[in-house]
């Protein structure tokens, strides 16, 4: 098992078995480039009044989750 910082969201130590048989099959992260209409959708059918905004139009903020916070309720 990994020694897991839960406080910062980091793996801080992958034990040896980790190291020889998990993390040598695993691909690193990959970034995608998202297109800018993506993240800002075209407004034309929204009135001006609501431009600003923008980011309550946007799907990638409607199917992405909020930060945690330290107050977050669990869901059980």
């Amino acid at each position: 098992n990994p020694q897991i910082d839960w406080c910062n969201g980091k793996a801080l130590q992958w034990s040896a078995y980790c190291h020889h048989n998990c993390l040598n099959y695993a691909s690193p992260p990959t970034q995608s480039v998202q297109d800018p209409q993506e993240i800002y959708p075209d407004l034309c059918k929204v009135p001006k009044t609501y431009h600003d905004l923008k980011e309550v139009f946007s799907k990638h903020r409607a199917t992405s989750l909020a930060p945690h916070h330290p107050d977050d309720c669990a869901i059980d």
